[in-house]
């Protein structure tokens, strides 16, 4: 491969824009943790896998939602 003097690659050390979990984790955060006080852990623990259970039921969803983050 030749090098390019027009031309410098340039990789981000963190970029969430381009890590498609970050729009999941922003997701199931706003939807489960947000201005919520949990008590016991197996609480939270029972809302996150609801919340994972609708997205791995509802797969088009989660590609809709990828792009408003």
């Amino acid at each position: 491969m030749r090098e390019n003097p027009r031309l410098q690659l340039f990789f981000p050390k963190y970029s969430p824009e381009f890590n498609p979990v970050e729009g999941l984790w922003k997701w199931l955060k706003q939807d489960i943790v947000y201005n919520v006080f949990f008590h016991k852990f197996y609480v939270i623990c029972t809302h996150v896998a609801t919340f994972m259970k609708r997205v791995n039921q509802s797969p088009l969803e989660l590609i809709d939602r990828r792009y408003w983050a």
